[in-house]
């Protein structure tokens, strides 16, 4: 299941939250052996909770089967602070770990490992990734001489600034 960061009530024990959450998978982890995956959404709107620390005493307390049941760990939309707190581990884990981690700039890379329908992420993420879409397309368009770079690569599109039709291969005349 999924519990998003949005409907966790401040003050809540994160740590209490994941130990629940490793109960309700022993039978299938621990006692059947059943390999597993697990996904981290982050959407960044919202101060994380999860700090280094957090991490240092989650992978310590792992039993030895969920560590080595787990087949991958994707984190999704991870922020430059979770970026740099696992660097910081990076000293600290085992290499298979490594071997089963990876980031997941947007939700649709996470089609490699899992379905993605059936996580029912919460629409949020999703308005998020488009978000994260439409930033890169400005800076894109910044970057490569605005309007103009954008009409002869997307000539569907409308103008960004004034609304009207950009034709193939010709500026839309609005003097970006």
């Amino acid at each position: 299941g999924i519990v998003p960061h949005a409907r966790v009530s401040s003050g809540v024990d994160l740590e209490r939250v994941t130990m629940f959450c490793l109960t309700l998978m022993h039978d299938d982890v621990v006692v059947k052996g059943q390999p597993f995956g697990c996904v981290w959404l982050c959407n960044n709107l919202y101060d994380s909770q999860l700090g280094f620390l957090f991490f240092r005493r989650t992978y310590k307390m792992l039993p030895r089967a969920y560590r080595k049941n787990m087949l991958w760990l994707r984190i999704v939309h991870p922020a430059v602070q979770v970026r740099l707190i696992l660097f910081g581990l990076s000293y600290l884990l085992a290499d298979s770990f490594w071997d089963k981690f990876d980031y997941a700039d947007r939700i649709e890379f996470l089609d490699e490992v899992v379905d993605i329908p059936s996580l029912r992420i919460p629409k949020e993420y999703f308005d998020y990734d488009r978000m994260l879409d439409e930033e890169a397309r400005q800076a894109r368009r910044g970057a490569e001489g605005g309007c103009l770079a954008r009409c002869r690569e997307e000539p569907r599109l409308r103008c960004a600034r004034d609304g009207r039709p950009a034709r193939r291969g010709h500026h839309c005349g609005c003097g970006d």
